[in-house]
Parts: C-alpha cells; sequence; structure tokens
C-alpha cells in the first residue's frame, strides 16, 4: 500500500512542479526578453515615418526611341529628421488590385547630389525598363498602369555623421 501511495503522490506532484517549472521559465524568458533594447543593431531607432516621407507623386508609361517601354514612378522624399541624410534605401512595392506584382530595392546617395537637410525635399524619378519587367506581369504595367500603385517601404537612412536607421525583418 506505501508503494501505491508514493505512485500517486508522484503522478499528482508531477503536474504541479511542471506548472511551477513553466512559471519560472516565462517569468525569465520575459524578463531576458526585457533587458534587450529594440533594434539593438541600430545606432538609432527604426521609426521611418517620423524621419523620412516618401510619397509617390505620379507613375506613367513612357516609350523609348527604341520602342521598348519604361514605366516611371516620380517620389517626392522630404527629411523630417534633425540630422542630414546620406542615403536613403527603399523598396518600391508594385501593387495591383491588392496583389504585389513587383518589388524593387532602390536607392539614393545624396553625397552625389549634396546632403538632404532637415527640412528639405527632393525629387526622383525612378525607371523600370520592359526588360527588367516580370514576365506575369508585363502586360498589367503596359496596359493597366494607372491602377498600379507603387507603395515605398523604407528599408534604411545613413546620416551624414555615419549613424543608420536600418529597419531588420
Amino acid at each position: 500500500m506505501n508503494s501505491k501511495f508514493q505512485i500517486t503522490s508522484i503522478s499528482i506532484l508531477t503536474p504541479i512542479f511542471a506548472f511551477i517549472l513553466a512559471i519560472f521559465i516565462i517569468i525569465f524568458s520575459t524578463q531576458a526578453l526585457a533587458e534587450v533594447p529594440p533594434n539593438s543593431f541600430t545606432n538609432k531607432p527604426f521609426d521611418s515615418y517620423r524621419l523620412v516621407d516618401i510619397q509617390v507623386i505620379s507613375q506613367n508609361i513612357q516609350k523609348q526611341d527604341n520602342g521598348k517601354l519604361m514605366f516611371s514612378t516620380t517620389y517626392l522624399i522630404k527629411n523630417k529628421s534633425s540630422q542630414n541624410i546620406k542615403k536613403l534605401t527603399w523598396y518600391a512595392v508594385f501593387i495591383f488590385n491588392n496583389r504585389i506584382i513587383d518589388n524593387r530595392l532602390s536607392h539614393i546617395n545624396f553625397k552625389q547630389f549634396n546632403i538632404l537637410k532637415p527640412n528639405q525635399q527632393y525629387y526622383l524619378i525612378a525607371f523600370t525598363p520592359e526588360d527588367e519587367m516580370p514576365t506575369f506581369s508585363k502586360e498589367l504595367f503596359t496596359s493597366d498602369s494607372s491602377d498600379i500603385k507603387v507603395k515605398p517601404i523604407i528599408k534604411s537612412i545613413v546620416f551624414d555623421d555615419g549613424s543608420t536607421s536600418i529597419k531588420h525583418n
């Protein structure tokens, strides 16, 4: 009878110990997570909406002299930060009927054109040649280009002092 009592008490205590152990693991793991600063690999917190604004001003199809088509997007880039921006990298995501049909990694090095100062804005025209358009969406680019929307998503910002703000995926 003693051995039966010991087996029953062990089987009752096992879930209790497991529950207590789980609570300790949760408490210590959340404390460890709380001590890791967000974006700990960057010099500045990544909040692209407060640092830079990229707006799509216009988009259209242009025909080149050789007869090939080119999709153009005009961006307005505004420096909303308090620092000079040296380089900006973003994804241009092409959307048609709420579906992504293409995306391109775009960047501009302002050092070539002077630095983008705080509260300054810059217009940029980016071209996507017909040859670089995805085969499955080339027809959309050429026939329904007015229905294609371009959404810029900022990837990184390099400031004049060398500090960076990077979005980690």
